[in-house]
């Protein structure tokens, strides 16, 4: 798990974010990449459509949908327009969630 003292503290630029997210997608670990994404918000730091991506893909590995709902309405409502691998990840969320109960 991602520890919030990871990034927390000093005013980070939003990368330094995005790559905590992501090394928390890469582990399947949603719960910490969204605990990295209220930092974010926390400190006033604003999202990119990276850090949106990154959380995700985070989401949709660890087969969190109504999660990746939520993230996907943050994106849009915070003016970052839907790609096709951002309805992807929506897709696919059902999937992973399949492969974890099986």
């Amino acid at each position: 798990r991602v520890s919030e003292g990871a990034v927390e503290g000093a005013s980070c630029p939003v990368e330094v974010y995005n790559a905590t997210i992501d090394v928390c997608a890469k582990a399947r670990d949603a719960t910490s990449g969204l605990a990295v994404f209220e930092l974010v918000q926390r400190d006033g730091v604003k999202p990119t459509q990276a850090t949106f991506r990154t959380l995700l893909a985070a989401c949709q590995r660890a087969g969190r949908l109504d999660d990746a709902m939520r993230v996907f309405q943050t994106m849009v409502l915070a003016g970052h327009p839907a790609r096709v691998m951002d309805y992807n990840s929506l897709i696919s969320a059902p999937a992973r969630a399949d492969e974890r109960v099986i």
